[in-house]
């Protein structure tokens, strides 16, 4: 005799049910990516719109660099528009010290020493500055054409380094009329604090003494801005490229300084040297005179007291 066998009924789980039992795993994964999908998309409508303009103009400020242009200083004429003080060509050599930097080692700056024939105060100083990362550091004025050739032949070599044409103080009559015409100089930081409402800068000249002082409002102008797009090594880019980046704002066009016209008459103030030339308590002693520095031997009429004054001062940038 057989035995008998129960079978027990199995629950039958088809398609439906199996999927039942995953559903609530679904919902909560399907709303976790819409949560995450709207919380990306929300960050970047706040990058791209709200915050769009902001940084744009980080993006563009590495490659757009802002440079003032000085305005040329006004000349001071005699009565026949004869040039008493007149400004002659010259270049001067700027640094930009977020670019300089980052190449700098001490190959660069015995490049840097050589080139512009720096001293060892004179290197420290840029060196302090440069690493202050406070805006671009003037290097040194009035560069000689052939330093400035050097240094475009090796402008690979020294990456942030900008030569810009500029202007210095001249003096047709030399020392004719000295005590009348003044000098001009670098506005010292405590002048800055007085004068930046009148549109002065750091580096900017005003007068001294003289005409030069007393019509400095005058004879000083308005400068003007140079927007230039440059690659990571500073080096300027091509027009294209510029024009493509910033439109038609790339310049505004320092306003020169206005002309002052004297009652002076050059003739007559050379006539009156050359009368005065050889009286014993106005000549000018030559060994005093050769070992006074350029900027002293610019104006010799000036008294001794006056150019102790005036040591250490250089002509006047327009």
């Amino acid at each position: 005799m057989g035995s008998d066998v129960v079978v027990r009924d199995i629950p039958k789980r088809g398609r439906q049910g199996e999927l039942s039992s995953y559903e609530g795993r679904y919902l909560w994964l399907l709303l976790f990516c819409i949560l995450a999908f709207t919380g990306i998309a929300f960050r970047l409508w706040h990058i791209q719109v709200v915050e769009g303009e902001k940084y744009f103009r980080a993006s563009t400020q590495n490659i757009i660099r802002q440079v003032e242009v000085q305005a040329p200083r006004g000349q001071i004429l005699d009565r026949n528009q004869v040039p008493l003080a007149e400004n002659r060509p010259s270049f001067d050599v700027y640094l930009d010290p977020f670019i300089f930097l980052r190449h700098a080692d001490e190959e660069v700056y015995g490049l840097l020493k050589s080139y512009l024939h720096l001293s060892s105060e004179d290197l420290r100083r840029v060196r302090q500055r440069a690493e202050a990362r406070d805006g671009e550091v003037l290097v040194r004025r009035d560069v000689a054409r052939s330093d400035i050739a050097r240094l475009e032949e090796d402008q690979m070599r020294l990456p942030g380094l900008e030569v810009r044409a500029s202007s210095q103080r001249h003096y047709p009559l030399h020392h004719v009329s000295a005590h009348t015409l003044g000098f001009v100089a670098e506005v010292s930081q405590t002048e800055l604090t007085s004068l930046r409402n009148y549109g002065y800068r750091p580096g900017d000249y005003t007068g001294r003494m003289g005409l030069e002082r007393a019509f400095d409002e005058i004879l000083h102008g308005s400068p003007g801005i140079d927007r230039r797009v440059v690659d990571a090594r500073g080096n300027r880019l091509g027009e294209s490229q510029t024009r493509f980046l910033i439109g038609e704002y790339q310049k505004v066009r320092p306003i020169p300084g206005r002309n002052v016209v004297t009652t002076l008459d050059a003739d007559l103030m050379v006539m009156i040297d050359e009368a005065v030339r050889d009286y014993p308590g106005l000549r000018e002693d030559r060994s005093t005179r050769e070992s006074e520095s350029p900027a002293q031997r610019r104006l010799p009429g000036l008294s001794r007291r006056r150019r102790r004054h005036r040591r250490g001062s250089t002509a006047g940038n327009c």
